[in-house]
């Protein structure tokens, strides 16, 4: 990202906030860590609840953060990142419950 297509960078403990242009989306990257398949089912269903894209990634490897299985095949108490476009109040605080500082 290039200074003339962001607008500014907020960044925080957990990840960074990209605000891009007018007229582009808002796109959200966290870091997050799973201990067992319990967490990660409940982070696929708050996931599965967002009405926009979310991916999660290790290294690199990408998969959709709204599959159980893609999810679990990443392993788990590794740092991963999940990016999205959107915004969702209870999906944010399922992140948080997540989050890698």
């Amino acid at each position: 990202m290039t200074k003339s297509e962001a607008r500014g960078i907020i960044s925080g403990e957990t990840g960074k906030v990209y605000r891009f242009r007018k007229g582009m989306k808002l796109m959200t990257e966290k870091r997050v860590s799973f201990n067992n398949s319990e967490e990660v089912e409940t982070f696929v269903n708050a996931a599965g609840q967002c009405d926009f894209e979310i991916d999660i990634m290790y290294d690199h490897i990408y998969v959709d953060a709204k599959s159980f299985l893609g999810v679990i095949g990443l392993g788990f108490k590794k740092d991963l990142t999940v990016k999205y476009f959107g915004e969702n109040a209870k999906f944010e605080k399922t992140l948080k419950n997540y989050a890698v500082a």
